[in-house]
């Protein structure tokens, strides 16, 4: 009932969702992409391995780096605003990754940069709003159920990441992330009358075939963001039945 009552608050819990699942991307299909790159290329396992450790590496540096900025950032603007430009960040930077075909490229390092950038950004875009609008007396059981959410964010881009690497390519990833940013952007900043299939692409910078090739429809987009967040809300709850009637009286 507690974030039913609090927008923001419910806001915050999907940043915590996507975030993870960024993060988790990143560390898992990133890595293997660039690994595969480099037997491709002649590089011997080892070799390509190190490069994927080195530009992973590239990325969580930029992400601690841009952490401190984002948190200036987030101190000086409404913290809802600050949301979508995180949300912002992330699309553009998952998006440009999800394009790109040679990571050994002179140019990558830029990308590296951004997609660090962005996957920072939301999660601390997420914290500074979920402590604005925490109460005192909730603030325990609040920032319990924020952490289960990321949780539950890391196995939702674990196994539908995995599924889309083998059956569409290492790029899809990438791209699945750039479009749910983006799609949550919209229907947070500018709520459910704008989001549109056409919206979601043009802010993810993908195409409408692509966005439709992911999902469907515009129902079943919509059904990506809130409905499959709803349902590993019920996993997570699920896997704890002696803590859940508590936890959700204190939401």
């Amino acid at each position: 009932a507690y974030s039913r009552q609090n927008p923001r608050l419910a806001l915050a819990f999907a940043a915590a969702f996507i975030g993870r699942g960024d993060f988790t991307v990143i560390g898992y299909f990133f890595s293997l992409w660039v690994t595969q790159v480099g037997i491709a290329e002649g590089l011997s396992a080892g070799q390509s391995l190190a490069r994927a450790g080195m530009l992973f590496g590239i990325i969580q540096l930029a992400a601690v780096a841009w952490a401190f900025a984002m948190g200036m950032i987030m101190d000086r603007v409404n913290r809802v605003t600050g949301i979508a430009l995180a949300f912002g960040l992330a699309t553009v930077g998952y998006a440009v990754l999800g394009q790109v075909g040679d990571p050994f490229a002179p140019s990558f390092l830029a990308i590296a940069l951004l997609v660090g950038a962005g996957e920072s950004s939301v999660i601390v875009a997420a914290g500074a709003l979920l402590g604005q609008e925490a109460r005192v007396e909730h603030r325990g059981p609040v920032v319990g159920f924020y952490s289960a959410l990321g949780a539950c964010g890391i196995l939702f881009a674990t196994a539908v990441g995995g599924l889309l690497y083998d059956r569409i390519g290492p790029a899809a990833p990438f791209t699945m992330m750039a479009i749910l940013n983006a799609a949550r952007q919209l229907l947070f900043r500018d709520g459910p009358r704008a989001f549109t299939v056409e919206a979601v692409a043009h802010a993810a910078g993908v195409s409408k075939v692509t966005v439709y090739a992911r999902h469907g429809s515009r129902e079943a987009l919509v059904h990506a963001v809130i409905g499959q967040l709803a349902q590993e809300l019920s996993m997570a709850f699920d896997r704890r039945p002696g803590d859940a009637t508590a936890l959700r009286a204190s939401l």
